[in-house]
C-alpha cells in the first residue's frame, strides 16, 4: 500500500490546510504540461493526485489510515493462537516403577472394595423427561407471551392510527409549506450568496441541467489555470450548453449522467474570488461576471463522446490561454449566446 502522506511529504498528523498547500505546490513542480517526455513525471503526477484525491476527504482519509495501521502488524491465524494456548496447557508426565505399581495397586483392591453405586435407570429416565418438558415448556410460554403483547400494541397503533386520521392530512399541508419555505430560502442564498465548486450561475439562462441516468461515463475536468472559472459543456450538433458549473482554482468536478452525444467545453476565467452576481444585461436581467481577468475559452475542435455502453473517465483540463494561442479566445457575446 502506497503512502499517500510520504507522497505528500506529510505527517499523519497534517491538516487539510496543509494537504492542500502541499498538493498545490507539488502539482505545480510535476505538472505533464511543464515536465513534456518525462514519463516519470507524469507517473509522480498521478501519485500526487490519488494521494490528495484520498486525503483531501475526510472519510477517504479515515478508511485510509485504518487500512494503513491494519497492515502495519503481522497477522496470526485463529488456529496457530489456539494452538500454541493448547501447547501452554499441555503438561507433560512422568512415571516412575514405584508410581506404576501404586497405580496398579489401587486397581486391585481400593475399587473392588469400594464399588460405584448403582443408579436407577427408571428414576434416571424420569428426572431427564422431567427436564425434557420444561425445557419445552419454557420456550412456549414466553413465545405464547410475546404473542399477546404483539396483538396488544397492533391494536394500541390502529387505535392511534385512527384517532389521529383527521390529523394527518393538516400535518402533511404544514411539512409542505416548510419545504416550500426552505425551497425559497435556498434559492435565495443560491442567488445572493458566496458561489462555489459545483454551483450553476447561469440556470436561467441555460437551462436546467440535461441528465440521463443510463450513461455510466464521466467527465473529470480540473482546473489548473490560477484563476476560477464556469465551465460549460456544449452539445457540438446544437451549440445548445447542456451542463454548467463553477470550479474554484485548483479544483475537480466531476460532470455526470450526461446524455448521449458528442460535446465540447467552453470555459469562462478570471481573477480568484472576483466572480459576482449582478451584471446587468439589455433586458436589464442579471447575470454572473468577473470582474478581474476575465478570458472566454472556447473549444469546438477538441470534443469527446458520451457513449451508453462505456464507463470509462474523460479527463479534461482547464488552462490560462496565453497570447501566442488566441485561436481559442471567443467573445463575451458568444460565450453567453446572446
Amino acid at each position: 500500500m502506497s503512502d499517500h502522506y510520504s507522497i505528500l511529504g506529510l505527517t499523519k498528523s497534517a491538516t487539510n490546510a496543509e494537504i492542500k498547500a502541499a498538493y498545490r505546490r507539488l502539482v505545480k513542480i510535476y505538472h505533464p504540461d511543464k515536465n513534456p517526455n518525462n514519463p516519470a513525471a507524469v507517473e509522480k503526477f498521478r501519485a500526487i493526485q490519488e494521494a490528495y484525491d484520498v486525503l483531501s476527504h475526510a472519510l477517504s482519509r479515515t478508511r485510509y489510515d485504518n487500512r494503513f495501521s491494519s497492515a502495519a502488524y503481522s497477522y496470526e491465524s485463529p488456529f496457530a493462537q489456539a494452538e500454541k494456548k493448547q501447547q501452554a496447557r499441555t503438561k507433560k508426565y512422568t512415571f516412575t516403577e514405584e508410581d506404576l505399581k501404586r497405580r496398579q495397586y489401587y486397581k486391585e483392591h481400593y475399587k473392588q472394595q469400594n464399588p460405584r453405586p448403582k443408579v436407577n435407570s427408571e428414576e434416571q429416565k424420569k428426572n431427564f423427561n422431567e427436564i425434557k418438558y420444561m425445557l419445552i415448556s419454557v420456550p412456549v410460554a414466553i413465545a405464547l407471551l410475546f404473542f399477546i403483547i404483539n396483538i396488544y400494541n397492533r391494536g394500541k397503533e390502529v387505535e392511534k392510527v385512527v384517532n389521529s386520521s383527521m390529523a394527518d392530512s393538516t400535518m402533511k399541508k404544514v411539512q409542505e409549506y416548510i419545504e416550500k419555505q426552505d425551497k425559497e430560502k435556498a434559492d435565495s442564498m443560491a442567488l445572493n450568496g458566496p458561489i462555489v465548486t459545483s454551483a450553476e450561475p447561469y440556470k436561467e439562462l441555460f437551462g436546467p441541467a440535461k441528465v440521463d441516468k443510463r450513461t455510466l461515463q464521466v467527465v473529470q475536468v480540473t482546473n489548473w489555470a490560477n484563476r476560477d472559472a464556469v465551465v460549460c459543456v456544449v452539445d457540438a450538433k446544437t451549440n445548445n450548453v447542456v451542463r454548467h458549473y463553477f470550479i474554484q482554482d485548483n479544483f475537480n468536478l466531476y460532470f455526470e449522467f450526461l446524455p448521449e452525444g458528442t460535446y465540447y467545453l467552453r470555459n469562462y476565467l478570471g481573477s480568484v474570488g472576483s466572480f459576482v452576481k449582478d451584471k446587468k444585461k439589455q433586458d436589464g436581467s442579471s447575470v454572473g461576471m468577473f470582474t478581474e481577468k476575465e478570458q472566454f475559452q472556447e473549444y469546438t475542435k477538441d470534443t469527446f463522446t458520451i457513449s451508453l455502453n462505456k464507463r470509462d473517465t474523460i479527463a479534461k483540463n482547464i488552462l490560462f490561454i496565453k497570447e501566442d494561442k488566441e485561436k481559442n479566445l471567443i467573445d463575451p457575446e458568444k460565450f453567453f449566446g446572446l
